[in-house]
């Protein structure tokens, strides 16, 4: 019994020192001859994934790669087997068993793939073994592993295998632009899908003046689309200028034997227009413009216009020498916009093909001539209607309001139109309105025209108007100078200036011993109106009425009130007069002639008693042209320094009494 323990002690004795034995067996290699190597270089078998090496295409035995294999110790030939895939031409049969193996790479473009298979001593396992009557006993024995190395043969070739495909001369207008190689697979469809194909294309490409070109590479590389965009979808017109060079490398062993190509590309049209006074153009400006043309011979140009441009020439012949041609644009107003079109045709031969430009005249706005109206409104008021003037026709403008409570119409304190109106709901204070030209057109910078824009205070001034003089005239008396400013630079009463002030007066007469009632009127008058004076003290009940508006001080104001004539010609407030004081006249009449008067008019007043009249000529915008007192039944007016046109006269009597007539002067 001991002696049978002892002899399967010694069997797994036995197995175990053989299994821990053929774990230490010499480590496998693969090397390889190919291109007339006297040597045999050791493929490296250990890499994780298949190594590269480059092998020469060709059909002979120079061709030939030897595969040499040196197994582990107690690895036997048929445990070793070869395959070869890819583009190559079998020399030693498929599946071929033994350590060596021989394969030729044929004169296909694409790579092969050797790969070896071979079984190797794994790791120890236990196995158990019975022999009865003694007990089962455990020993370890050795595994077989199978293993799979593969190597990655690419193919070098001559340059004449392939070439560029594509144009070598580009238009100014370029859609996308594809460049290949051709023929373009280097391994056949089949040997792609089968994963031991392989197309490896290295594309760059550059301008000649420095710099790169975007591209592309769609599909399987062999083509490139130049400005990274798609084959069937045009590029902006100038992405491609100037020349550049097309560069291709084709196979992975390859890299330092590409082809490459030169492609021109014709001079974009805007690159040629220059001097260009289209843009910028301020509003208020109705001068020409124009640009300059760098015509080239062979190309033909047409010049159209829209928006009631009118350009000349309107054409430049393909025969005209290469140089440049003056273009003038007219028939531009102050507001207006349009455009001119510039085609270009190049003969047919020439890489210019068809180009369009639009030169735009664009407008911005100017501090001078723009002007925001009104600058004074009514407080908190909606749908208040303000006004640019000389906006630009076309263009967009946006507004901007600032100030408590002012917003637009449809909300916010930003809009933007091509009207020139805006419509505001005003606040309680003043508030401020700008304007700007937007979007920047072609690099123009329009500058905000801003408005300060001040409201009405009602009641905030008020006046009389004083008739108490004794000239003849009537005058305002304001509670503060600043409710009515002067148009003058200076005033002795410390009144404000403001040009754009406006006098309105109106004196509506009744009836009044027998003489019809009438109306005086008199619009925009100027701020010293009151020193020349209305030109008589009207009857009792007279009322008169004055307006003042300021726009600089945002004063709008009206005052009625009520006459009576007074002792020596003056006025004073009221709205009756004693008995007393009134001269009562049986018959009053009068009459003016020539009439047109010229140098010399006669005012008949033979039939006026009692009392010197007062006669006076008021030109059309009421002003005092001409004055004189006398008590003789016939006046004789000078009015040789008078201008030709309509004059009002009016005669007052010393009863009060006023008569007018329309008369003429004529020179």
């Amino acid at each position: 019994m001991f002696s049978t323990i002892k002899g399967a002690a010694r069997v797994a004795l036995a197995a175990t020192v053989f299994c821990a034995l053929s774990l230490t067996a010499s480590a496998q290699a693969v090397s390889a001859t190919w291109g007339g190597s006297t040597t045999n270089p050791l493929l490296d078998i250990t890499a994780p994934t298949p190594p590269t090496y480059c092998i020469a295409q060709g059909t002979t035995s120079a061709n030939d790669v030897v595969f040499t294999f040196t197994p582990p110790s107690g690895t036997i030939a048929s445990d070793v087997s070869w395959r070869v895939a890819g583009d190559f031409v079998g020399v030693s049969p498929q599946g071929q068993t033994g350590n060596s193996f021989t394969v030729r790479s044929g004169a296909g473009f694409g790579k092969m793939r050797v790969t070896v298979t071979y079984l190797t001593d794994g790791v120890c396992v236990p196995r158990t073994f019975t022999c009865a009557p003694n007990p089962s006993t455990t020993i370890l024995v050795p595994s077989k592993t199978v293993n799979t190395r593969s190597f990655d043969f690419f193919k070098t070739f001559p340059n004449s295998a392939w070439n560029i495909k594509g144009p070598t001369c580009l238009p100014a207008n370029n859609p996308s632009v594809v460049y290949s190689v051709d023929p373009a697979l280097i391994s056949t469809t089949t040997q792609i899908q089968s994963g031991v194909g392989t197309d490896n294309y290295d594309w760059t490409v550059t301008y000649t003046a420095g710099g790169n070109v975007a591209f592309t590479t769609p599909g399987d590389g062999s083509a490139i689309v130049l400005a990274g965009d798609d084959p069937t979808t045009p590029i902006q017109e100038g992405v491609l200028t100037g020349s550049f060079i097309v560069n291709v490398k084709v196979g992975k062993c390859n890299l330092s034997t590409g082809k490459q190509i030169t492609v021109n590309v014709a001079t974009p049209i805007a690159a040629v227009i220059t001097n260009n006074t289209l843009t910028c153009k301020p509003i208020g400006s109705a001068t020409n413009a124009g640009f300059t043309i760098g015509n080239q011979n062979g190309v033909t140009y047409t010049l159209t216009s829209i928006g009631g441009l009118i350009v000349s020439p309107t054409s430049i012949a393909s025969s005209v020498a290469t140089g440049t041609t003056a273009i003038t644009v007219s028939g531009i107003t102050n507001t207006n916009t349009g455009s001119v079109i510039v085609t270009a045709v190049g003969n047919t031969g020439t890489c210019f093909g068809n180009q369009t430009v639009t030169l735009p005249l664009t407008r911005v706005l100017a501090a001078g001539p723009n002007v925001i109206t009104p600058t004074c409104v009514t407080p908190s008021t909606a749908n208040t209607i303000f006004t640019l003037f000389n906006a630009p026709v076309g263009q967009n403008v946006t507004y901007t309001l600032s100030g408590t409570g002012w917003v637009f119409t449809g909300g916010g304190t930003t809009t933007t139109n091509a009207t020139g109106t805006v419509s505001v709901t005003t606040g309680a204070g003043q508030g401020t309105l700008s304007a700007t030209v937007t979007p920047v057109v072609m690099g123009c910078t329009s500058p905000t025209i801003s408005q300060v824009v001040k409201v009405r205070s009602p009641g905030s001034c008020s006046w009389t108007i004083d008739g108490s003089a004794n000239d003849g005239s009537y005058r305002m008396v304001g509670s503060t100078p600043a409710c009515y400013p002067t148009r003058s630079s200076s005033d002795p009463l410390g009144r404000p200036q403001d040009p754009a002030v406006t006098y309105s007066f109106t004196a509506v007469v009744p009836a009044f011993m027998g003489a019809p009632g009438y109306t005086d009127t008199f619009n925009n008058r100027p701020a010293n109106f009151f020193d020349n004076g209305l030109g008589a003290p009207y009857p009792p009940g007279t009322s008169i009425t004055a307006t003042v508006l300021s726009p600089l001080t945002c004063l709008f104001g009206t005052i009625t009130v009520g006459f009576r004539p007074a002792p020596g010609g003056g006025g004073q407030p009221n709205n009756t007069a004693p008995a007393s004081q009134r001269t009562i006249l049986e018959r009053e009449d009068i009459a003016a002639f020539p009439n047109p008067a010229d140098g010399v008019m006669k005012v008949e007043l033979a039939r006026v008693v009692r009392g010197d009249a007062h006669v006076t000529l008021l030109d059309a915008t009421g002003r005092v042209a001409l004055q004189q007192t006398t008590a003789s039944a016939l006046a004789t007016l000078d009015t040789r320094t008078l201008s030709a046109g309509l004059y009002t006269l009016r005669v007052r009597l010393a009863s009060g009494n006023v008569f007018t007539q329309h008369v003429s002067i004529s020179h």
